[in-house]
């Protein structure tokens, strides 16, 4: 499969490309999107086929829920059983925006077991970004939006790092820029009654109990950022990038032999562990050469050192890249 990159402007997107990029979720394939934390996956979640592959192209385990995007608040009628105070609460203070709220999900049944997680919840936001939600008006669905990367890997922040994370793998991606932020949205679970911080990203503890009062919240995941004086100003992950020619030698064993590093210090000092993995590490080259498959040479020193890169897939160095690194 080809994988074809639209640009799309991301202040006032182009109403043709907008619908050519919802057709494509229309037609039951997948569309990678900017949104206003890290890119994510879209298709249409009434879909199964369509949501089933979504799992496939990240290797994401069948029994982990994946949360929804909306364009407007009136469609969480159809999807879900009740909408509480501090949910309605909440919703106005942050939406649109990177706050996912965790809702009992409607008794309907029109929402895939799998989408959920095989529970009785669904996770939904309104994100804060024009392209995102173009395309979700455009679709005339909610849409999935599971972060654009191999399960278990960091997220893309551009369409480049989509396109090598899940390049030949889905339909589509819409070339919106860089995101501002490469931390992902605070997932809030309101379900049980009481406020529960399932994960804390952009919007950090402090924030949702200065809505919901103080008490009230229970975090479960501690991410960096939540000790910060100012409740919106969250620590992005520091990005260290190697470069090279090609991107196929000594950019990659560099990637390669520093993450291993990262993986090792923070077995030796678990108490500097979430420090160590706000750090993403990348590479790239100024001049690769699209497709190349890696020199028998860079395969061979990795693997002395119990590194697989089979999957790797060479970058080019791009403005954004440089940028976010910088």
């Amino acid at each position: 499969m080809k994988t074809s990159v639209i640009a799309i402007d991301p202040d006032v997107p182009e109403p043709q490309k907008v619908t050519l990029a919802g057709s494509v979720i229309r037609e039951g394939r997948i569309v990678a999107f900017p949104t206003d934390t890290v890119y994510g996956l879209g298709v249409d979640i009434f879909n199964e086929e369509a949501v089933k592959e979504v799992y496939r192209v990240k290797r994401r385990s069948v029994d982990k829920p994946t949360s929804i995007m909306i364009s407007e608040e009136g469609w969480l009628r159809d999807l879900v059983a009740e909408v509480s105070g501090p949910a309605r609460a909440l919703m106005k203070a942050f939406w649109p925006g990177a706050l996912t709220i965790v809702f009992p999900v409607s008794k309907s049944g029109r929402i895939s077991r799998m989408l959920t997680g095989n529970s009785d919840t669904i996770g939904v936001r309104i994100p804060a970004n024009e392209i995102a939600v173009s395309l979700i008006r455009e679709c005339g669905v909610p849409i999935t939006c599971p972060s654009a990367n191999v399960s278990g890997r960091p997220g893309s922040c551009c369409a480049e790092e989509a396109l090598r994370e899940l390049g030949g793998e889905i339909d589509l991606i819409i070339d919106g820029g860089a995101s501002d932020f490469s931390v992902p949205s605070t997932v809030v679970d309101l379900s049980k009654g009481d406020v529960c911080i399932l994960r804390e990203g952009r919007i950090p503890k402090e924030a949702i109990e200065r809505i919901v009062g103080d008490g009230h919240a229970r975090p479960v995941n501690k991410l960096m950022g939540q000790a910060c004086r100012d409740p919106y100003k969250i620590m992005s992950k520091k990005i260290i990038l190697f470069v090279c020619t090609g991107n196929s030698c000594r950019s990659v064993i560099a990637e390669a032999l520093f993450k291993k590093m990262l993986r090792e210090a923070g077995e030796s000092h678990p108490s500097g562990k979430n420090m160590l993995s706000n750090i993403e590490v990348l590479s790239a080259g100024v001049a690769p050469l699209p497709g190349m498959n890696l020199p028998p040479g860079t395969s061979k020193v990795l693997q002395e050192e119990g590194i697989d890169v089979s999957g790797h897939r060479a970058t080019s160095l791009t403005r954004e890249l440089a940028k976010r690194s910088s």
